[in-house]
Order: structure tokens, then C-alpha cells, then sequence
């Protein structure tokens, strides 16, 4: 029976031919032409005026090496901001910047002595009009300096490298019972 639907289905199929409307086309490929010649363009007489770039400087060091502020902040600014937000050093005279500023980024870390008592590491950040004390003590490896400082602010901060030795009085080297 499966026979008899099959080859009555091919009988049907083969009567119908092609369908209505359905014609054989064939295909050409346009004609492309080649200009008679090349065109040429017109170039200005005068000089075209370059813009120089400018580049606004920054106020920032690199991020990965402390270096010497170069007097910004200067060693007074950090005694000023010391005084402004505490009571770490005192208000009449004797604490002085012994080693640093050092900068990285606009982040600065500074040595102080303090009359009877530890040296103060002291973290700062942004122009020195307007400095901001990070964080000051014997352990300035505080959340924020692990967080946002600058890589090479972090390491002398975290006790992972040593303060760099560029000013007149060396600093004390962490050591694993003193971090600064």
C-alpha cells in the first residue's frame, strides 16, 4: 500500500510542470567603465594652521616612587596642618619636619620630631593651600593609606620600603616593632 501512495504521488507531481508566472531568467553582469581620467583635486595655497597641543600640568608625581616635594608642601605647611587639626604636636615651637615631604601622586609623607616624645609619621594629601592630613602617629598604615594612597606612599607607609634618605637627617627603616 506505502507503494501504491508513493507512486501515485510521483504521477501527480510530474503533470504539473512549471508553475504559473515562473520563467527561466538569465543573469548578466553590468558593463563598468574606466573614467576617461583621473580627477584631480585642488589643494589650498596656503599652509593649513596646526594646533599645538597643550598640556595643563598637573601638580601630581608619579604614583610609584616617593620622591622630594621640592618645597610643596614645604616642611612648615605640614606643621601648620598638624597644629590646624589636633593636638599631635605642640602650639608653641619644637616639632620640626626631620625627613620629607616625599611625594607620590599628590600624596606626601613626612618625618616629624616631636619634643619628648616619638617621631610622628604624618600623611597628606592634595595642594599645599589646601592640605589635608590623611592620618599621624607611630603607624600611619591606616584603611584609608592601604586603600586610596599612592603605591609608593603605601609601601613607605606600610612599612614595606624604606623612606628614601634625601634630605640633611636620615629616617628610622621599619622594622617589624616599628611600622610606620
Amino acid at each position: 500500500m506505502a507503494l501504491g501512495v508513493s507512486v501515485l504521488g510521483v504521477v501527480v507531481l510530474a503533470a504539473c510542470g512549471a508553475p504559473p508566472g515562473f520563467e527561466e531568467q538569465t543573469w548578466t553582469r553590468p558593463a563598468v567603465s574606466a573614467p576617461a581620467s583621473v580627477p584631480v583635486l585642488d589643494v589650498p595655497s596656503m599652509p593649513v594652521p596646526w594646533l599645538t597641543p597643550t598640556v595643563e600640568p598637573s601638580g601630581a608625581y608619579a604614583e610609584t616612587v616617593l620622591v622630594p616635594c621640592q618645597g610643596e608642601p614645604a616642611a612648615s605647611d605640614v606643621i601648620a596642618v598638624l597644629r590646624r587639626t589636633g593636638d599631635l604636636v605642640p602650639a608653641a615651637g619644637g616639632a620640626r619636619v626631620t625627613s620629607g615631604p616625599f611625594c607620590a601622586g599628590t600624596w606626601h609623607l613626612s618625618l616629624v620630631s616631636v619634643p619628648a616624645a616619638e617621631p610622628l609619621f604624618v600623611v597628606t594629601s592634595g595642594p599645599p593651600e589646601s592640605l589635608k592630613l590623611v592620618t599621624a602617629g607611630t603607624n600611619v598604615c591606616s584603611a584609608r593609606v592601604r586603600g586610596a594612597a599612592p603605591s609608593a606612599i603605601r609601601a613607605a607607609a606600610c612599612g614595606e620600603a624604606p623612606l628614601p634618605t634625601a634630605t640633611p637627617t636620615s629616617s628610622p627603616t621599619p622594622t617589624s616593632a616599628f611600622r610606620i
